[in-house]
């Protein structure tokens, strides 16, 4: 299963949100698309099932942008991916037993019930702050490698 660009950058635009303001302030679209590199007219697509899906509002006006509809700790990674993709059954056939002919004797239908079941439960466990948190620990662990690079470099060159 691939995750499309659209829901990854709607993941990356929730998580910027979130980590610049955006549940209490709104956050200019062109400053969300330049810290995650994102193109500024795509982010504005991405953007908008996530409006309709009640995730982030729009704020019109001079101070306008994006602000988080609810707090980090009540949105679900699931939420964010269905809003940007729809729903993440593995096959048609789970969800819709008129699908497919074989649905009621196909035992493989078994198999993509529980993985789509366990993908679902992983991210309705997860929060919007877990990923906060885990970007911030991310970023710490980066610092603390670049930090002990540089140190080795001082040394290399002769510094103390």
């Amino acid at each position: 299963m691939r995750i499309p660009t659209k829901a990854r950058y709607g993941m990356r635009a929730m998580l910027d949100l979130a980590l610049n303001g955006g549940e209490k302030e709104p956050v200019l679209m062109r400053d969300i698309a330049a810290r995650q590199s994102l193109p500024e007219k795509y982010l504005e697509q991405v953007l908008i099932p996530l409006r309709n899906a009640g995730l982030v509002r729009g704020v019109r006006g001079a101070r306008g942008g994006y602000r988080l509809a609810r707090s980090p700790r009540e949105i679900s990674l699931l939420e964010i991916l269905e809003a940007c993709m729809g729903d993440l059954a593995m096959v048609d056939c789970t969800e819709d037993p008129g699908y497919c002919l074989r649905a009621d004797a196909c035992a493989t239908q078994v198999v993509w019930r529980e993985l789509t079941e366990m993908i679902r439960d992983t991210l309705r466990k997860k929060t919007l702050a877990d990923l906060m948190e885990d970007d911030i620990r991310l970023r710490r662990k980066r610092a603390r490698a670049g930090g002990a690079k540089d140190e080795k470099r001082s040394r290399a060159a002769g510094g103390t």
